[in-house]
């Protein structure tokens, strides 16, 4: 399946963090997740896990070394892009294809393929608008009536929690301290995000909301914030590896009848909250 308005890509080694990144690619690739199935000896479809691919052409040849080094060295890789409108976060262990040169007419440009292949098993592909959706989601289904994939902890105190019709309501019995918050894996550099929330009546909760951005070993590079009814928009700088995102800044000290409710967070491309959330 193509996809269309890719800007860039970085293709990273999670286990060192080595990363790299390219920056002219061609608008239209190649981009496919779907479920594979098998027939059983009843005759019926038995789903046999994801098969998931995808193809760019590169016309940047940063880093094409590292990525033949790679290849022959069958070395696990991940990517995420950058689109105009949506992007891709391939966050499955996957070896790498590389092409050799290739020209292209009339302008005899060169440039290289490269190709992800994964099957089998349930797998961390994702392609959308909002990044934190995607990637988190935005649902309870541990019934924990805490957003799953979220970081919600609090210290001292005590706080009554609840989950319902997408909205997540945090209430203050007694005083303490909370943090909640996300970490987005997405090393692409020279790049803004905005980042902003929906959320219901607050109950005396003035606080900003804060995008840390972070190298590979969780020093911090830079920071944003600003307030929460606000969009809030970073620039990653040269070694991004993480975005860490807090909805409310970090053991944000509440008391007794505060009450934050939040709906699904963006991260994204939207400058308005008024604009497309998934």
């Amino acid at each position: 399946m193509t996809v269309t308005g890719q800007k860039k890509i970085s293709i990273y080694d999670p286990a060192t963090g080595t990363v790299v990144q390219l920056n002219n690619i061609s608008e239209e690739g190649e981009f496919e997740k779907k479920g594979a199935f098998i027939k059983t000896s009843a005759g019926s479809r038995m789903y046999s896990g994801d098969e998931s691919k995808a193809e760019f052409l590169s016309l940047d040849w940063t880093g094409y070394d590292q990525l033949v080094t790679w290849m022959k060295e069958r070395t696990p890789v991940r990517f995420v892009t950058y689109g105009l409108d949506e992007h891709i976060l391939w966050y499955e262990d996957t070896l790498i294809t590389v092409d050799l040169k290739t020209v292209f007419s009339p302008y005899k440009r060169s440039g290289f393929k490269i190709y992800f292949e994964k099957a089998g098993g349930v797998h961390e592909i994702y392609k959308g608008a909002n990044l934190l959706y995607k990637a988190k989601g935005w649902k309870d289904v541990d019934t924990s009536n805490k957003a799953d994939n979220y970081i919600i902890n609090t210290s001292g105190g005590s706080f009554t929690f609840l989950f319902q019709n997408g909205m997540q309501k945090i209430s203050c019995v007694t005083d303490g301290n909370l943090t909640f918050a996300a970490t987005l894996v997405y090393p692409i550099s020279g790049i803004t995000l905005n980042l902003f929330q929906r959320f219901g009546v607050d109950n005396n909760i003035i606080q900003d909301q804060y995008t840390y951005i972070k190298d590979f070993g969780g020093s911090p590079l830079t920071n944003v914030h600003g307030p929460r009814s606000n969009v809030l928009s970073a620039t990653s700088p040269a070694n991004v590896y993480t975005f860490e995102l807090y909805l409310i800044n970090a053991n944000y000290s509440m008391v007794s009848g505060n009450i934050i409710q939040i709906y699904s967070p963006y991260l994204g491309l939207a400058s308005t909250i008024l604009e497309i959330l998934y």
